[in-house]
Formats: C-alpha cells, sequence, structure tokens
C-alpha cells in the first residue's frame, strides 16, 4: 500500500523546522478536503487522476482527534476522522477509485498527503463512497 506526504508539504515542513521559513496553513474552513483518485497519487504534485464528472466535489475532513499509541519506547500520533466523511450520490459513473488525496483547497490546490485505498470501489450513478468514523487514519512516521 502506498502512502505519504507530498513533496510540496515535505518541502514546506522542512523549510519550517530547519530554516525557519513560515508555512501558511490552509484558508478558510475546514481547509483540507480529500480528493477521490482513479489513478493513485504519489509524492509528485501532478500525479495521479482525480475522479471528475456528474457532481462530484472535494469532500472537507472536520471533526477529527488525534491520539497517541504506545510502541516499544515510543509514541505514535495518528488523526482519525470523528465523522463520516464522502461523497454525495453520484449523478454519473466516475470508475474505479483507487487512492485518495489530502489537498489544502476544494478546487485545485497543493497536496499534503496521498495514499491507495484497501480496497477499491467502483462509482456509477447513484453510488457513494465514504469514510465511516474512526475509519480515515493518517500517521506521520
Amino acid at each position: 500500500m502506498a502512502s505519504g506526504a507530498y513533496a510540496y508539504l515535505s518541502s514546506k515542513l522542512l523549510n519550517l523546522w530547519f530554516n525557519g521559513a513560515a508555512y501558511t496553513f490552509p484558508a478558510g474552513a475546514p481547509g483540507i478536503w480529500i480528493g477521490w483518485y482513479t489513478t493513485t497519487p504519489s509524492a509528485t504534485a501532478a500525479s495521479g487522476t482525480e475522479a471528475s464528472g456528474g457532481n462530484y466535489a472535494r469532500t472537507p475532513i472536520t471533526n477529527n482527534t488525534t491520539t497517541a499509541f504506545p510502541s516499544i519506547g515510543a509514541t505514535i500520533q495518528i488523526i482519525t476522522n470523528n465523522v463520516t466523511l464522502g461523497t454525495v450520490a453520484e449523478t454519473s459513473a466516475l470508475g474505479t477509485i483507487t487512492g485518495i488525496a489530502i489537498l489544502d483547497a476544494v478546487t485545485v490546490g497543493n497536496g499534503l498527503f496521498f495514499g491507495d485505498l484497501s480496497a477499491t470501489k467502483t462509482l456509477g450513478v447513484n453510488d457513494i463512497i465514504q469514510f465511516l468514523a474512526a475509519n480515515l487514519s493518517i500517521q506521520l512516521t
């Protein structure tokens, strides 16, 4: 399973930590969205193919919880969704969703994180795709 941070976010964080360069959190509420992909993205900004057509729109990410998990002398921090995140009933077939990206804008914007799904989902007319509460977790390692 491929997942990670986009080069954009890695660069911003490294420059923040080592050069003191400011990083501005995405504007607006919630500031971050899930994009659903028919070709799984990778660390390259332009990679992957985002779903399009019908009434497709990125899903806002809100109401999350950070949890500490003790692990062999260290604590791992994982953030998990507290509410269901997903699409509305689609008005056209979008194809097979293979991965997601976390992005900093409702359209266009910059990729922050990416990952492929453990199970793909083919979206036809009237289908939805969603992460139920506590089923999307992001961990920095």
